[in-house]
């Protein structure tokens, strides 16, 4: 029939190519719509399935040599007491390639879900803790995030090669070019992912670019969104933080900071040493010579202690002329020791900036073993108002004597 001439031509033609075998797997007929290398049409014939008469299976081959990708759908069939298959043979490449394009869509969708899953467990902690889960997801071996901090005259420096280490460095250690970096740059085989400033504070993102690096998740914009984000997220948290620790002028702990340490006896060092400093005549000067005046002598007196704060000394300004100083875990003589390297260092910054001389007056209170805080603090009040007037008559004598 006509009809059947008409279809057989379009199938051949438009729909696939046409393969014929024997039961013996002998190439009967080929069409020309059948452009299989001959590496692949060998695998075609081996791979050729054993078919009852009448069964049909549909299966898969590829032909690496010219990427390409074929859907196969046999059928045997009986003609005459002989068995032939035939073998319509789809180029299916371009749907495998979309697939495969989808999959791989797919995986990175999964693998970005998963990378903000990690972020998002940790978006309370320390501004830093992003850089595990940041290297993972670009194959990177380490990841570093530097930080400035002007007003302490450093640089910290954050490293995760495996385990997570920080660093302090002096701003004048060439850490600074970091900041001048723009996204994607490399320098020294590391890749700069963000540059940026935020909360008042100049930042970057390094990733080392290993042989595995994924440049794809590197340069994804969603991952700098989020990294971004996730920082000046916990810039903004830890310089609210500190505002509500710490005192404005000075960059000491406030009263409440010094409230909160003091009711869990500031940790239960083994020794504990308890100092209060008042400054002198600062009401005098704040009525006399401004303001400013009086903040400059409260300055003074925070930057003569400052250089001996730590782990564990710790500097409180307890309100607008007092000063309260807590060490752990030093010895007696260590903790005597501290009063006159403090009174030594005053001196010197009185020398070097004498229009607005700083005095201080400090009473110390020591304990070893079993101590009840209030009890040290009382004790050294009473030492710094003992001190205070001691200084005062001292001064008194000197002007009769003048």
């Amino acid at each position: 029939m006509e009809a059947d001439r008409i279809i057989g031509d379009f199938l051949k033609q438009e729909i696939g190519g046409v393969i014929v075998t024997d039961e013996s797997h002998n190439i009967l007929y080929s069409d020309n719509k059948t452009e299989l290398s001959e590496h692949t049409m060998k695998r075609f014939l081996h791979r050729l399935p054993s078919l009852e008469i009448n069964e049909r299976k549909t299966w898969e081959l590829t032909d690496s040599d010219n990427d390409k990708y074929y859907r196969l759908l046999s059928v045997s069939k009986e003609y005459d007491g002989k068995t032939y298959i035939c073998h319509f043979v789809s180029d299916v490449s371009e749907l495998a390639n979309l697939s495969k394009n989808i999959s791989e869509y797919s995986k990175r969708i999964s693998d970005f879900s998963d990378f903000q899953g990690k972020i998002l467990k940790v978006i309370s902690k320390p501004y830093d803790s992003f850089l595990p889960a940041l290297a993972e997801l670009c194959n990177s071996s380490e990841a570093i995030i530097r930080m400035e901090h002007k007003a302490e005259n450093k640089i910290v420096c954050t490293i995760y090669d495996g385990e997570v280490r920080r660093e302090n460095h002096s701003l004048g250690d060439g850490d600074t070019y970091a900041f001048s970096m723009k996204r994607f740059d490399k320098v020294d085989g590391y890749r700069c992912i963000i540059s940026d400033t935020a909360a008042d504070r100049r930042y970057a993102v390094l990733l080392k670019e290993d042989e595995q690096f994924s440049e794809d998740y590197f340069k994804d914009i969603a991952v700098y969104n989020t990294i971004r984000l996730y920082v000046e997220n916990g810039m903004l948290r830890e310089k609210i933080i500190y505002e509500s620790e710490h005192d404005r002028l000075t960059g000491f702990y406030n009263m409440n900071k010094f409230s909160e340490l003091s009711a869990n006896d500031f940790g239960h060092p083994e020794t504990i040493a308890v100092y209060i400093a008042g400054v002198s005549d600062l009401e005098y000067m704040n009525d006399h010579y401004g303001n400013e005046a009086g903040d400059a002598i409260i300055k003074k007196a925070s930057e003569s202690i400052r250089p001996e704060l730590g782990d564990d000394v710790l500097g409180f300004r307890t309100s607008g002329d007092k000063f309260t100083i807590i060490a752990r875990n030093k010895t007696e003589s260590e903790a005597r020791k501290f009063i006159q390297v403090w009174k030594d260092r005053l001196a010197l910054l009185n020398s070097t900036d004498g229009r607005f001389r700083c005095t201080i007056s400090c009473g110390m209170a020591f304990a070893d073993g079993d101590y009840i805080t209030d009890r040290l603090l009382e004790q050294a009040d009473v030492g710094m108002y003992r001190e205070k007037r001691r200084l005062k008559e001292e001064l008194i004598k000197k002007a009769a004597i003048t």
